[in-house]
């Protein structure tokens, strides 16, 4: 173990990926590891040591597990210092400058020395902003699935009611349109359940794709012909064509192009068109759908195939959904050996892309 002496301890620390930081008892940072200056987010190591805890403070807004804000003598490391013994508690820290916020599990012990006493905290720092971020859209994600399942039901037992009541009159023509709304929350609901079933296979590996051979140009005309009959405040446009056939889980992919084409009718309520685009190029299948709707914030847009995860402007508009459409259409597009990807700008709209190599398909 002699290549220990020669590797400094500091080298060492900054190679672990939790965030160490030392510091006395006045609460002054002696130490701080890379991980550690990443997980706080404030600027460089030299940054960090030069800053006081009262200053850090000031820049940060610190919270617990509960939301309630956590005054500089409740931090676990002078908590520690306090009562000399180990503590340990989940933070929540938000910069105040531009809102962004992080979770840790934060650690400190107290070293002590011989005569008793505190001489200085080992805190140290695990992110699990990742962790709380996809617990969150869970909790979401269970809310908004209640009510997407309790609305459509709803609404099926109100017209089953009054169909009802035309039928017993015997007014059998206006007991139709009532039949065709239950039809229509039936789909929705069958839908949700599909979703819910396909997240469920994708994340236990379970998804296999049905492949056959079919003729692009008439199947993507087919699913647009299909979309157009229930959309009727949209045109959808279909420019280019593909002259080729192509082997490929027909249902799936019907699947995707769908979801898309109703994502951008939902986000775009001002709109009177729908751009879908296909073309073979360079050995390639490519397919776009462009809406001219609200867009995605540039911050949602790395996220927004993540599951449960719901864009902040869907949520101040209050535009339904559960946030699995675009995960799952990703994933079925990668089981096709494809990749999916968007440009998007706020209030100018979405296009969202596949592509497809041919000669894996064929």
């Amino acid at each position: 173990m002699t290549f220990l002496k020669k590797l400094p301890l500091e080298t060492i620390l900054n190679h672990i990926e939790y965030g160490i930081t030392i510091q006395n008892t006045k609460g002054n940072l002696l130490f701080a590891n890379k991980a550690a200056v990443r997980i706080i987010g404030l600027g460089s190591r030299k940054d960090v040591l030069k800053t006081s805890s009262g200053t850090i403070m000031k820049r940060l807004t610190l919270q617990d597990e509960a939301g309630k804000t956590l005054p500089v003598e409740k931090l676990p490391g002078r908590m520690a210092i306090k009562s000399r013994r180990s503590f340990e508690m989940i933070v929540k820290y938000i910069e105040n400058l531009t809102g962004k916020t992080k979770y840790s599990i934060v650690k400190a012990s107290p070293f002590i020395s011989k005569k008793g006493e505190v001489e200085f905290v080992i805190n140290t720092f695990e992110d699990i902003t990742q962790r709380r971020n996809e617990e969150e859209r869970r909790e979401q994600f269970i809310a908004i699935a209640g009510h997407e399942i309790k609305t459509p039901l709803s609404n099926v037992k109100a017209y089953s009611q009054l169909m009802s009541l035309q039928l017993k009159k015997g007014k059998f023509e206006k007991a139709i349109p009532f039949a065709n709304k239950i039809n229509a929350k039936a789909d929705e609901l069958t839908k949700i359940i599909n979703d819910f079933l396909d997240i469920t296979k994708i994340r236990a590996g379970l998804l296999k794709l049905q492949l056959e051979v079919f003729d692009f140009d008439e199947f993507v005309k087919e699913v647009i012909g299909d979309m157009q009959s229930f959309i009727q405040s949209h045109k959808i446009i279909l420019k280019g064509k593909v002259r080729s056939n192509i082997r490929a889980d027909k249902i799936r992919l019907g699947q995707v192009i769908s979801n898309l084409i109703r994502n951008a009718r939902k986000y775009s309520p001002d709109a009177d068109k729908i751009i879908v685009m296909v073309e073979n190029k360079s050995k390639h299948l490519f397919i776009s759908v462009q809406d001219f709707g609200i867009g995605i914030d540039y911050d949602d847009q790395e996220k927004i195939f993540e599951p449960f995860f719901r864009a902040k402007n869907n949520v101040k508009k209050q535009i339904q959904g559960l946030g699995l459409g675009l995960h799952i259409s990703k994933e079925l597009i990668h089981l096709h050996k494809g990749k999916m990807w968007l440009k998007s700008r706020p209030k100018k709209g979405s296009t969202f892309y596949l592509s497809f190599p041919l000669s894996r398909l064929m």
